[in-house]
């Protein structure tokens, strides 16, 4: 598995790449530019590793 960093993860493809990489099993760090933006992605967060 591998471990993969992801900027732009709330919304469009960054989101929709962690999804999958996620769904996959890989170790995933998403990344927000807000405390707004980063609430969008609770449901993906609980799955994603911290940093």
């Amino acid at each position: 598995m591998a471990f993969v960093f992801i900027t732009g993860s709330t919304d469009g493809l960054g989101r929709a790449a962690a999804q999958s990489l996620l769904d996959d099993g890989h170790q995933v760090v998403l990344h927000a530019r807000s405390a707004d933006r980063a609430a969008i992605v609770g449901d993906l967060a609980s799955r994603a590793c911290s940093a």
